[in-house]
């Protein structure tokens, strides 16, 4: 998860961090264009929409909202737009030129949680994966679902 609900009965483990950039299906576009009127926010959850207010003041608030990243992407390729995506989501698609970086827009992160219960019946094994997810191995998020 990206912002967990801080609850008693749940466990919650910093895993890693999402870098988040913005993409658009036109090349060599300026943040001001990118942020118009075929931006499409994806909820980070609380914190991101205040650092999206900070970081961009002036813009308006945008036409379409999407609670999931995939679904952001598969609206970008299909219908074009604009829209910050995690970087290992999107990596193929700029390999490819179906979607370009914008030109100037800063990097934005997240920081990735795993919440699992503390009493579950799965807790041990859970507690044994994530400490490899903790390790110096790397691993991507590729696969994650990132809602």
């Amino acid at each position: 998860m990206v912002e967990p609900a801080q609850l008693e009965v749940l466990q919650i483990e910093d895993v890693g961090v999402i870098d988040l950039v913005l993409v658009g299906d036109q090349p060599n576009t300026d943040i001001e264009t990118a942020l118009g009127v075929n931006y499409l926010m994806v909820d980070w959850g609380l914190a991101h929409a205040l650092e999206h207010r900070r970081l961009f003041p002036d813009v308006p608030a945008p036409r379409i909202r999407v609670s999931q990243a995939k679904m952001a992407l598969a609206h970008l390729l299909a219908l074009g737009g604009f829209a910050y995506l995690p970087a290992p989501l999107v990596a193929e698609h700029l390999d490819n030129t179906s979607l370009y970086l914008v030109d100037d827009a800063p990097l934005m992160q997240r920081h990735v949680y795993a919440v699992y219960p503390l009493c579950g019946a799965k807790s041990k094994l859970t507690r044994s994966c994530l400490k490899l997810v903790s390790a110096d191995i790397p691993f991507t998020l590729e696969d994650t679902d990132f809602s």
